[in-house]
């Protein structure tokens, strides 16, 4: 199995080849890479960042074709996203919300 496919798999819903291709890159392999021949701390940056996509992606309606995401759907995918970044030793990946007000002079 290569890492295209596993993530595909872990996904209910379509991701993009160049989403795989940009999150493979980003951490140092290759979509199409045996599963078998990386190690668990890649696998986890890997699953971090597929989720915390899924969990940043608009809801898309094309062709009568729909694929929307509830705020619980973004939330659990969101939380795995932390999971396997915290796994990863990335706590810093997935960022949490900041609110405050900037004043008038930026």
């Amino acid at each position: 199995m290569t890492i295209s496919e596993l993530l595909t798999g872990l996904s209910p819903y379509p991701v993009a080849d160049t989403f795989l291709d940009s999150i493979s890159l980003e951490v140092g392999t290759d979509k199409a890479v045996d599963v078998s021949t990386v190690d668990v701390t890649t696998l986890n940056r890997l699953k971090a960042r597929l989720y915390f996509g899924l969990a940043t992606q608009p809801n898309i309606s094309e062709g009568g074709v729909s694929i929307s995401f509830t705020a619980e759907d973004k939330k659990a995918f969101l939380a795995l996203a932390k999971r396997f970044a915290h796994l990863a030793g990335e706590d810093g990946l997935v960022p949490g919300a900041t609110y405050g007000y900037k004043g008038e002079n930026l």
